[in-house]
């Protein structure tokens, strides 16, 4: 088995008889006491050190919100680099992008509504709902379909065309 092979893909080695074990992936996360695998919803599996310190994961983690995808409550996109995350806060409805250091550089301003979720309409505007469904804020990018929002390892968030076109970005670089 590989490290960071997708889940769901991964085959266990074919049985060889050996006096000593076989070990399909090291993480060298050893030392660690305390040390938690979490598989996250985001689909990545992270080893945790007691501190809560990211250890070792797989790297499946998602960049990428493509038309019509949502972001609700726990669900985040992450930069490739693991820099940057981008959540919809669950507990007040703000869309706020972080740096590796836990400090906002960006956020939507719609706090105060719990239960809102983020969404890149298939019309290629992104957008942020209340739980109710009124509007709270949105780029005003409406009118191409396919287009994706993407984390990118600078720490810009940036709305592409589906011709690859900028279409929004965050300026946060």
């Amino acid at each position: 088995m590989n490290c960071g092979s997708p889940i769901g893909t991964v085959r266990p080695p074919p049985r060889i008889p050996t006096s000593r074990p076989r070990i399909g992936c090291r993480t060298h996360t050893a030392g660690n006491p305390g040390a938690m695998l979490a598989l996250q919803t985001d689909a990545d599996m992270v080893m945790y050190g007691s501190g809560g310190q990211a250890l070792w994961w797989t790297g499946t983690a998602n960049s990428e919100l493509k038309s019509g995808e949502e972001l609700h409550g726990t669900w985040y996109l992450e930069s490739p680099s693991r820099g940057f995350k981008l959540i919809e806060q669950r507990g007040d409805g703000n869309l706020v992008l972080y740096n590796f250091a836990n400090r906002a550089l960006w956020a939507s301003g719609t706090g105060g509504h719990p239960g809102a979720y983020a969404v890149l309409q298939a019309a290629g505007n992104l957008a942020v709902y209340s739980g109710t469904g009124q509007l709270l804020w949105s780029v005003g990018t409406a009118g191409e379909s396919g287009s994706r929002l993407v984390l990118q390892s600078d720490g810009n968030l940036v709305l592409y065309s589906a011709s690859g076109g900028v279409r929004w970005a965050t300026g946060t670089s």
